[in-house]
Parts: structure tokens; C-alpha cells; sequence
């Protein structure tokens, strides 16, 4: 795997004002500059491997025409990289996501990096603290995807089967977060509103978990059993009742969608599947 130097995810997020008046209008911009860990799968490649790639894109939009202009530089692979440097890109504000929108199906590229297609750009306008803002495209061979260092799935689909009773039950509104260092390979899983043994557990978190960059995303296992670094909320007794085993969390890049399966020791086994 390749190492990144910063996998802090850093985003800064800046809406230029000026002052205006029907005489003399001057142009009100929005300037992000995005500090992502880029995904670079080779879709050619039999093994299936992926790196990780710093990645930075600054984006300036035109809240006048709601045109943008992106500069980026990208690393694709050893001795393969490039520059993007585009201008005069549609934008449209997506009031359900909380963010712009920034699509093409090819980009005329000023920048080295020659045939990119199948861009998208979503830049979260909602927080700076964690944002959900993603960059994906193609070129040539190679699929690149940027996100920050923290993938949340809300609302997560999520079965609860006892290990006492073998009765299965949904449990609904439950969130998984996932912080991810490809850097050193280790990730921590922080869960919320998860009713298990009627018991919610308002938050719990699972540290030093094994990460795996796999073709289509990033893989969070362990290779054996886990307790909880902290735990708050519920009738919970002590943490050697939640103790983590055999769990399997992937995020595939592709389609934005997560899955997990996972037992918590002695009380139940748990499978998750949602969007992030």
C-alpha cells in the first residue's frame, strides 16, 4: 500500500461576499479547498489492489453563473500523475444533499491528466467538521475516488439476532462512523442508537481495528476479539458484555453503499447494510 503523508481531513470552505448593488454587481464566489485521501483502483489490475493517494482539489464557484473551475493534482500510479485544470464546469445546488454539484461525462482538461470522464464532484456546504464531500472520475484504466478520512452510515438497515433466544429483530435508526488511517492500516468504529437486548447503546467505540484498501473501497476487520474503548448510554453493566468478534465492514466507493456483519460476544450476532 502506498503511504500518504496527512490523512487528516482537512476541508476549508469560504464564501466570498461582496457588496452589490443594481448598478454595479460584483460576482460572489464559493472557494473549498478539499484535502481528501484519494481511492485509485486499476480496473485492469487481477489482483484486485488498490493505494491511497493524498489529494487535494480546489474548487471555485461562480454564484453568479453557477459555472466552477477545478484545479487538482493526481497520482495515479508509479510514475503515472497529472494535473487537472478546468474551467467553465455546470454547477447545480442540491438542497436535499446540503451541497453543490458538480457533474461531466468527459473534462476538457487544460491540465497533463488527459482523459478523464465520468466526473462527479459533491462539495459539502453544510460542515466543516465532518463533511461528507466526494470526488470520483476516471481515466484511462484507472477509477479514483476521494472522500475525507471519516465514512458515516446513518440510518442503517440493521438486524439484531440474539444468541440467547435465536430471535431476530430490526433495529432501526442505529449509525455506524468509521475514522480510517491508511497511513498505519488501522481504523476505530464508533456505533450510536443501537438497540441490542433492550438495552441502546447510545455510543459505543471500537479501537484499532484492522483496514485493508481493497479494489472498490476499504475493508475494516479484526483478527480477534475487540472490547469497547468507551461506552455510554443503556443498562450496560461493564464493557466485557459488549466485547467485538469477527466483524467484516466493507465500503465500496463505487456505489456509496456499506455492509457489516459482526458479533458482539455472548449477546448477539449483527449484519448492517446502508448508504454513506
Amino acid at each position: 500500500m502506498n503511504k500518504i503523508f496527512s490523512i487528516s481531513a482537512l476541508f476549508t470552505l469560504l464564501l466570498l461576499f461582496s457588496a452589490c448593488n443594481d448598478d454595479n454587481k460584483t460576482p460572489q464566489y464559493v472557494y473549498a479547498d478539499m484535502q481528501m485521501i484519494n481511492h485509485v483502483s486499476n480496473d485492469d489490475s487481477e489482483t484486485g489492489e488498490a493505494i491511497c493517494q493524498n489529494g487535494e482539489y480546489e474548487v471555485t464557484i461562480n454564484l453568479d453563473d453557477y459555472t466552477a473551475s477545478i484545479n487538482a493534482y493526481v497520482f495515479l500510479d508509479e510514475g503515472y500523475n497529472g494535473s487537472i485544470d478546468v474551467t467553465n464546469l455546470p454547477v447545480t445546488y442540491n438542497k436535499t444533499m446540503g451541497g453543490y454539484v458538480i457533474q461531466a461525462g468527459t473534462l476538457n482538461n487544460k491540465g497533463t491528466l488527459q482523459g478523464i470522464y465520468d466526473f462527479y464532484l459533491f462539495l459539502d456546504y453544510r460542515s466543516t467538521d465532518n463533511p461528507t464531500s466526494r470526488v470520483s472520475f476516471s481515466v484511462n484504466n484507472y477509477r479514483v475516488n476521494g472522500t475525507g478520512n471519516i465514512l458515516t452510515v446513518n440510518n442503517a438497515l440493521t438486524n439484531v439476532t440474539s444468541l440467547t433466544t435465536g430471535e431476530t429483530q430490526q433495529a432501526l435508526g442505529a449509525s455506524y462512523i468509521v475514522t480510517f488511517n491508511p497511513d498505519n492500516e488501522k481504523a476505530s468504529l464508533t456505533i450510536k442508537n443501537l438497540n441490542i437486548s433492550n438495552n441502546t447503546l447510545n455510543e459505543i467505540i471500537y479501537s484499532n481495528l484492522d483496514l485493508k484498501v481493497i479494489k472498490n473501497g476499504y475493508q475494516v476487520t479484526t483478527d480477534g476479539e475487540r472490547k469497547p474503548s468507551s461506552i455510554n448510554g443503556g443498562n450496560l453493566g461493564e464493557l466485557d458484555k459488549y466485547i467485538l468478534k469477527n466483524i467484516d465492514l466493507k465500503f465500496n466507493l463505487n456505489t456509496e453503499t456499506a455492509d457489516a456483519a459482526f458479533t458482539i460476544k455472548n449477546v448477539a450476532d449483527i449484519n448492517m447494510n446502508g448508504s454513506f
